[in-house]
């Protein structure tokens, strides 16, 4: 009798799966990623986390600025001593931070982080899938999804996650531009986004840069 062929091991099978399902499991492999950091690491490790949640207190009116409120915010205090140091930061992420807060403390705080970490990971392959190919954008999409530093600051209370969200939101807008052409629809959504991302941290200032090469 003929022998009849061996069949391949379940290691030599190949996984076939559609971008969305590829897409679906990076955004799986970050979630519990993160989770797990922010279940097993205790609030306030994050770099400067107790800096950032005091600025959100102070807003909420927990914590009264050394140097009183001026035009609705609080002023810096130059002294290296006093612990309320974020204070020179944009205002942005902290007053959205402020009724979350209100309502559930710093670990809701730390739980919308995690969504700013998927948002971040589906908007970079986005970005990459308008001008590259399907196999690019799933590349691009793991760098954000699979490291282990961004899974990690994902559910940290800092305002690093929402920048994050709206540069590669001005990225995926930039794509769609390259794709398509130039429109003044266009150009407003962008100068939103980059105003948006300039009210949360001054690093945006590179997209300022990057839109005066490329508009």
């Amino acid at each position: 009798m003929p022998r009849r062929p061996a069949q391949p091991s379940r290691a030599q099978q190949e996984i076939h799966l559609t971008p969305n399902q590829a897409i679906g499991a990076l955004l799986l492999l970050h979630f519990a990623a993160a989770l797990a950091f922010f279940v097993l690491v205790p609030t306030g490790q994050g770099p400067d986390e107790g800096e950032h949640v005091a600025f959100v207190r102070t807003l909420a009116r927990e914590i009264a600025p050394v140097q009183g409120w001026r035009w609705g915010l609080p002023v810096l205090n130059a002294d290296p001593a006093d612990p309320n140091m974020e204070l020179h930061q944009p205002p942005l992420y902290y007053a959205l931070a402020v009724l979350p807060f209100r309502l559930g403390g710093v670990r809701l705080l730390g739980l919308l982080g995690l969504l700013c970490g998927l948002a971040t990971v589906w908007l970079t392959w986005r970005a990459v899938g308008e001008v590259g190919g399907a196999d690019l954008a799933l590349a691009a999409a793991a760098v954000p999804a699979l490291l282990p530093m961004h899974a990690f600051l994902s559910g940290r209370v800092n305002n690093d996650g929402l920048l994050n969200v709206l540069c590669a939101l001005a990225l995926w807008r930039w794509a769609i531009t390259l794709r398509d052409g130039p429109s003044a629809r266009e150009g407003l959504r962008l100068g939103l986004i980059i105003g948006l991302a300039l009210l949360t941290k001054q690093t945006a200032t590179l997209l300022v840069m990057l839109a005066g090469v490329t508009l």
